[in-house]
């Protein structure tokens, strides 16, 4: 899932180590966004982080 945001750079700051740098600056390259989330090592199915995600930013009026 790829989450888009006005300020990519300031995401791509925060990685932790260069390894995760690298793989936000190639996903932002290559996505238009620094910001992914792989749902294969979650806990929960795709469509129930979609759901949370969908709500959280509903609530936030960000849609």
């Amino acid at each position: 899932m790829l989450l888009h945001t006005n300020n990519p750079e300031k995401y791509m700051a925060r990685a932790t180590n260069m390894f995760s740098r690298k793989a936000m600056q190639a996903n932002h390259k290559m996505y238009g966004t620094p910001l992914s989330i792989t749902a294969n090592s979650l806990q929960i199915k795709y469509k129930e982080l979609e759901r949370l995600l969908c709500e959280g930013l509903e609530n936030r009026k960000v849609l």
